[in-house]
């Protein structure tokens, strides 16, 4: 995960992902949808994301409506 995120341009420290391995969340389910953010152009952090896991939410569909809304808004009429 370290290196894919890395090579994406995604900032992400192994300190973060021990620690989210130790906090029960799902590395995989949190760096994938940040590596798709960060190249869309959205400016997301980890800590964000992971919240919103461990609130129980499915932080890919967030990011899809995330995505989707700033290709909308960035839209020239």
């Amino acid at each position: 995960m370290w290196i894919s995120a890395y090579f994406s341009g995604v900032k992400v420290g192994l300190g973060t992902l021990i620690g989210m391995r130790l906090r029960r969340v799902s590395p995989r389910q949190i760096i994938q949808p940040l590596i798709k953010a960060t190249k869309t152009g959205l400016d997301l952090t980890t800590d964000q994301l992971e919240a919103h896991y461990l609130a129980g939410g499915n932080v890919n569909r967030v990011i899809d409506a995330l995505i989707a809304s700033h290709r909308f808004s960035s839209r020239r009429y």
